[in-house]
This record gives structure tokens, sequence and C-alpha cells, in this order.
């Protein structure tokens, strides 16, 4: 790992070509969205029922159906070799199929996979599965915004794509990542500080230790740096939907044993870090998500979803990846890092989307929007929904800052007494 003093002596603007560099690279690693039941298998005797939600072809993101085990996922940890076995549709009927993995991150509630070998025809059937998947989810989202257009025609809002609208949201967006820098930096090195002296490994202390001192002399370019990629990706996205631009469509890859080869853990463990991250917080706030996006189709005149939302969680997890990246951790400390990342950044998610839509409804942006979710009975009006998702925000901010632990080291009790460094063996 990269020194304090070698990253003080590393110019900035290289260490921000490098960012973009790396950047470039991983926009190739293709993320699949996708929803298909699977079945763990960590021992002959121990199975778990799972829900893929993501694909790429490294790896998998699956997350636990507990309810169907009584709220008890099954005892594991990384580099675990496991097996999934799913029945995937295809042109010519199901197809069963089973992938052997070792296990690259481990989440609350469910755990992300690295493919052991696999097999390529398997591969080419999930990836068929998952671009039939997203073709799908386009029909039915061009659908969903013809209802939205013509509800926006009845209200007279129809095309209004006001640039003090886009702009005043953006300004919030851009508060709320002030907010996030106020407590990111500090909490990493603190969070990273208490580990290493609550580990009673010295290699764990050791590293942890470093990682902290690390964060605490680059607070500020740290910051500086994801600000900067942030405006960025921010400015890019609303100009796209601005635009009209759709997300750039994904197309069937040729799968080789050399490019699987080329599929490094630490770009995969990225990809599930940010696919964890994305995921959970837009299930956490799939309250206000859902009349935000229908909203802002208004505003931008084009279908607006999970995949093009200028403003959704995918915009903070990639830049937070993006910058933490170039520093070249060990994949405990970055599990780490995540882990406050969703700590810190989940509270500020629920209020800012609280606030946009808030700022629509204001401008006369589908004020009287019925919005239900999937599987739910009844419908809300989006201020009852905006009432219960503040009072959960409420909630949720009075709870103690909590990270989990990695299983590799102990819970980190309360700081006393002078800061000091780590034992060394």
């Amino acid at each position: 790992m990269t020194s304090p003093k070698q990253i003080n002596d590393l110019d900035y603007d290289a260490q921000q070509a490098e960012a973009h560099g790396m950047e470039a690279g991983r926009r190739a690693y293709a993320r699949y969205p996708v929803v298909l039941d699977a079945t763990l298998i960590v021992s002959q005797k121990s199975r778990m029922p799972c829900s893929m939600r993501n694909f790429c072809m490294g790896g998998m993101l699956l997350h636990y159906m507990l309810q169907q085990t009584g709220g008890k996922p099954v005892a594991i940890t990384t580099n675990d070799v496991v097996t999934v076995h799913c029945i995937v549709p295809d042109a010519d009927g199901e197809k069963l199929l089973k992938f052997q993995a070792h296990v690259a991150r481990t989440v609350q509630d469910g755990v992300g996979l690295a493919f052991i070998d696999p097999d390529r025809e398997s591969l080419q059937v999930m990836q068929r599965y998952a671009l039939q998947f997203s073709l799908e989810a386009a029909k039915k989202q061009a659908d969903k915004f013809n209802e939205i257009k013509l509800e926006a025609g009845r209200s007279g809002t129809l095309g209004r794509r006001n640039d003090d609208i886009i702009g005043g949201c953006s300004r919030i967006v851009v508060e709320s990542l002030n907010s996030l820098l106020e407590n990111l930096g500090t909490g990493l090195a603190n969070h990273l500080f208490e580990l290493s002296r609550a580990s009673t490994n010295a290699d764990m202390q050791n590293l942890y230790f470093e990682a902290s001192e690390f964060l605490k002399i680059n607070n500020e370019p740290f910051s500086d740096t994801l600000r900067s990629n942030f405006q960025e990706r921010l400015q890019e996205r609303v100009t796209d939907a601005v635009n009209h631009k759709q997300p750039q469509e994904k197309k069937s890859e040729e799968i080789t044993l050399e490019g699987l080869s080329l599929i490094e853990d630490e770009d995969l463990g990225a990809w599930l870090a940010v696919s964890e991250v994305t995921n959970k917080a837009e299930e956490k706030n799939k309250e206000s998500l859902g009349p935000l996006e229908e909203r802002l189709s208004v505003v931008f005149g084009m279908h607006i979803s999970h995949v093009n939302n200028p403003y959704g969680p995918a915009l903070f997890a990639e830049s937070f990846q993006l910058v933490l990246g170039q520093y070249k951790f060990q994949e405990a400390v970055n599990s780490v890092c995540y882990g406050v990342l969703r700590e810190i950044l989940f509270p500020l998610l629920a209020g800012l989307y609280d606030k946009l839509n808030k700022i629509l409804i204001d401008s006369g942006i589908l004020p009287n929007l019925k919005f239900r979710l999937p599987g739910k009975s009844k419908t809300a009006t989006s201020g009852q929904e905006s009432s219960d998702s503040s009072q959960a925000n409420a909630a949720s901010a009075a709870e103690p800052f909590q990270v989990a632990t990695p299983a590799s080291a102990p819970a980190a009790g309360p700081a006393t007494g002078s800061a000091t460094g780590p034992a060394t063996g």
C-alpha cells in the first residue's frame, strides 16, 4: 500500500489523471441488474434460498430470502467456496445453471461471489437472460412514461423542463455531498483507528492503523477529489437527462477464457461494493424515489428510473468507489470504508429525496401524484409518503453511529485515552 509520505509527494494532477484512467477501464465492467431465484449451497447440509440482484462476467450479488428460512442466514465467511444453482429461461427452454464461486464480500443480508473457472456457455445463457430482462424492463418503463405524460398533460405540466427547477434540485444534491464530506473523512479515519485498537491480531492492527493515519493525513485531497469527481458526474448525468440521452445499451459481449482471466479481484470487489450500497439505498428509499423518478420524468421529458436518475444513490457510491480505489487499500480496509459510507450516506439520502420531492411539488410537478409500491394494496398521496418518510429519517438519524465490523477483527469499543500506534507483533 502507498505510504502517507508517498501520497503527499504525488502530484495532485497525476492523481486525478490516474483516477480518470481507472474510471474508463471500469466502465467496461458491465453491471446487469436482474431478479432471479437462486440456491446458495455452502455444504451438503447447508443451503440458502436467495435472489440474484446483480450479475457480471466475474461474479454476482445475492440477497438472502430470509422469510423462507425463519430469518436465519447460513454461516458463511469471506473466501468460503460455494455453489450457486439457478434455473434460467432461455430460447430453447429453461436451463439449470451451476456456478462455483468463492465469497468475495459478505453483507448483512447477502453475499458477493467471484466465479471460479466459470463455464462459458453458462455465462452466455446468463448474459442473454440479463439482456432480455433489461429489454423487458425498458418496455415497461416506456409504458409507464406514457401514463406519466398523460397525467402531466391533464395537470398542465407536460414538457415543463424549467432550468431553475433543475438547478435548484442540483444545488440540494451538492449540499448533501457537502454534508457527507463533513463527516466521511473523519468517520473513516476514526473507525479504522478503533478497529486497530480493538484487534488482537498484530497484522490487522497495523493494517487498520496505517489506513487510518493515511486517511487522516490525506483528508483534504480525498475530499477535494471526491467533490470534483462527484460534480463532474452530476453535471454529466443532468446533461444526459436534459438531452434525452439514454444510458449506453448493453450488448452481448464476446466471452473468452482470456478475457475472464483479466477480471481482477480488486475490480470485482469494487463492483460488488457499489452494487450493494446502491441496491440497499434504493430499497431503503423506494417510497420517496418512486414518486421522485416520476416527477423527474416530467421535468426532463423522458422516463427516469434507477438506471438514469441523475440524483440516484449510484451517483454517490460510484464517486466514492473511484476515489477510494486509487489508494489501493486491502479488501479488509475497503470493506470497512464502504460500511462507514453506508452509515453516513443513508440518512442523508432519505432527507435528500424528501427535499427533492418537495421542490418539485412546490413547482407544480405532479403535486397530486399517487404512488403505490409493488405488493401494497393501498395508495398514498405523496404528501403522506413524505411525512412517513421524514419520520423514519428522523428516527434513523437519532441512532448512534455504528458500522459492521469485519469478521477478521472484534468489534471496536469506545475510544479512551490518547491515540497511540498499534502493536508491531
